[in-house]
């Protein structure tokens, strides 16, 4: 499908639980006019999952998502999005899954709720990894990967991370990661370090 997304028919779709609109050739930015991701979604008060994964998005990811209150999974990797991750995204309480990898987002990673699934991997965000993930008790996948975080690892990330699957390219991190994750990376994690991808045991 080429072209642009038509955001008047979202005020039809009020009780919409699905959309997933992937893998098309949408060109241009989430704008009120499908090219980009429309500020009207919000209208879509029903939503539960969004996937406009692997499209030609551009522009930024309206704030106006933080609106859909239903809303679980939103999806949108493989595009060319850019700007910030919006801080209302946080104002999701039922939120399970962002994945925003392969996209050129930049900024921090902002405080988020209860998520189980985390993709961030291939962007340009930086700064620190929060502290406060250690408060994702349901996280079991969380991948930064490719980024331009700096800092150290948080500590605190070892107080969950036995059930984590973890993709780590620390470019700019300090050398080590915690030592407090010793004792506790289970066999089946995989830390991709660097260049080099290789299993804890």
């Amino acid at each position: 499908m080429r072209h642009v997304m038509l955001p008047h028919i979202f005020s039809n779709w009020t009780e919409l639980r699905w959309l997933c609109i992937q893998s098309n050739s949408f060109m241009g930015k989430i704008l009120p006019e499908i090219g980009a991701i429309p500020m009207e979604i919000e209208k879509l008060k029903g939503l539960w999952d969004l996937d406009l994964s692997e499209n030609h998005l551009a522009g930024s990811i309206p704030a106006t998502i933080g609106n859909l209150t239903n809303l679980r999974n939103l999806i949108l990797f493989s595009n060319v999005l850019s700007g910030t991750i919006p801080p209302e995204i946080g104002n999701l309480k039922q939120f399970l899954t962002l994945g925003l990898s392969e996209n050129n987002l930049a900024g921090s990673v902002p405080a988020t709720v209860e998520l189980r699934v985390l993709e961030l991997n291939n962007n340009q965000l930086n700064g620190t990894i929060p502290p406060e993930i250690v408060n994702l008790a349901l996280l079991r996948i969380f991948y930064l990967s490719n980024n331009q975080f700096n800092g150290k690892l948080p500590d605190s990330i070892s107080e969950m991370i036995s059930s984590l699957w973890v993709t780590l390219t620390p470019t700019g991190f300090l050398a080590e990661f915690p030592r407090t994750w010793e004792s506790i990376l289970p066999s089946w994690l995989i830390l991709i370090y660097q260049t080099t991808t290789f299993p804890v045991s």
